[in-house]
């Protein structure tokens, strides 16, 4: 997560610091001192995380720090864990807004470009910091990877982790979607994800 560029990212990024438990002043779309010392906490807690896991490539790092800070936790271990089993895996989408997320929507249907998703604003786990997409890689980085039987291994050596609450993708039956994988705390759906993020209450991370 970063300092918003814009006022219209001030009220998105105060939820996803309310929903971590890290902002505790109103939805107000003023990015005060409350909001900046939150956002502060939050990349500490970061570059804790960072220092007392694993550090990985610049792509993967940029993408981890926008998810939630119990699903950086997840990323790391998950990253750890298949490198260690001989995958050069990275991750190359993190977070997006619902802005972000419509734009890409929008890919396909009244813009040009392929359909790659079929999740609107606050229908993508990507909008609540739970969710990453990943690349395989060769080659010391060079070629990436496309053939989905790789990723169904890599799927299947990831469920072996043991990381709770773990979904992946590819196991989706109307739209498979090989590089994402998300956490899902028990008892949630995304619909009360979304219901909690947008009315500011925080939700497990």
């Amino acid at each position: 997560m970063k300092t918003p560029a814009t006022t219209k990212e001030i009220p998105y990024i105060q939820r996803f610091l309310r929903a971590s438990g890290l902002y505790k002043d109103r939805i107000d779309g003023i990015w005060g001192k409350n909001s900046r010392e939150a956002l502060e906490k939050f990349e500490r807690m970061y570059f804790e995380f960072r220092d007392n896991l694993a550090e990985f490539d610049t792509r993967s790092e940029s993408n981890i720090k926008t998810l939630t800070l119990t699903t950086q936790v997840y990323a790391r271990l998950f990253l750890l864990n298949l490198r260690d089993k001989g995958w050069d895996v990275r991750i190359i989408s993190g977070t997006r807004t619902y802005d972000e997320q419509n734009a890409l929507y929008a890919q396909g249907r009244t813009v040009k470009g392929a359909k790659v998703t079929n999740a609107k604003a606050g229908e993508s786990w990507h909008n609540f910091g739970l969710a990453w997409d990943v690349g395989i890689f060769r080659d010391g980085g060079r070629e990436y990877v496309l053939d989905v039987k790789e990723y169904a291994k890599l799927a299947q050596d990831a469920k072996l982790i043991g990381i709770p609450n773990l979904v992946c993708g590819i196991d989706w039956k109307g739209f498979p979607d090989p590089p994402h994988y998300h956490i899902q705390p028990s008892g949630w759906t995304i619909s009360s994800i979304k219901e909690a993020f947008d009315s500011g209450l925080r939700f497990p991370t």
